[in-house]
């Protein structure tokens, strides 16, 4: 574990010079974001994906639930934003027994890009995460995983989430 994420911070930090391809060439990403409830960080977190320095993305919000208090949040965030491309989907998609999938499959269906990024709520970016990930992606590389930084998050689930996460790093 520790040599993969030594190899992925060697390899994502690098410089804006030592890009590969031109900036306004990178390729288009649909972000996915599963949404369910509201935590004390959520409008900060999904705020910095509104923000990043990238050509060319959407976001797609995807939340099962009409009454959900995130809907709120996303409007919010939509309202603010209004010249990035985001779209809110509200109820799911029956596919399949994982609830998370459901929830995303029509913003899935919907997506403008063949680059798509799964991004839980709980996640905040840099404005260079995504042109370093995507910088990764060669014809012999198909994915590409950035491991989480668990700072900001308070509680039991917190603590062992950071547990899980870097016990082996």
């Amino acid at each position: 574990m520790s040599l993969s994420v030594s190899s992925r911070r060697l390899h994502l930090h690098k410089k804006r010079s030592e890009v590969k391809q031109p900036f306004a060439q990178l390729a288009g990403v649909s972000l996915l974001k599963p949404l369910k409830g509201v935590d004390p960080n959520l409008i900060s977190n999904l705020e910095t994906f509104f923000t990043m320095d990238y050509p060319k993305y959407e976001i797609l919000l995807c939340i099962q639930d009409l009454d959900d208090p995130a809907v709120d949040v996303c409007k919010k965030l939509l309202g603010k934003y209004p010249n990035v491309d985001a779209r809110l989907f509200i109820g799911g998609k029956k596919v399949g027994i994982n609830p998370k999938i459901n929830n995303l499959m029509p913003g899935y269906e919907g997506a403008k890009y063949g680059l798509v990024w799964i991004c839980d709520s709980g996640i905040r970016v840099k404005p260079d995460t995504l042109t370093d990930m995507t910088n990764q992606m060669t014809e012999k590389v198909g994915l590409v995983h950035g491991l989480p930084y668990v700072a900001d998050r308070q509680g039991f689930a917190a603590t062992l989430e950071q547990m899980l996460l870097y016990a082996n790093s």
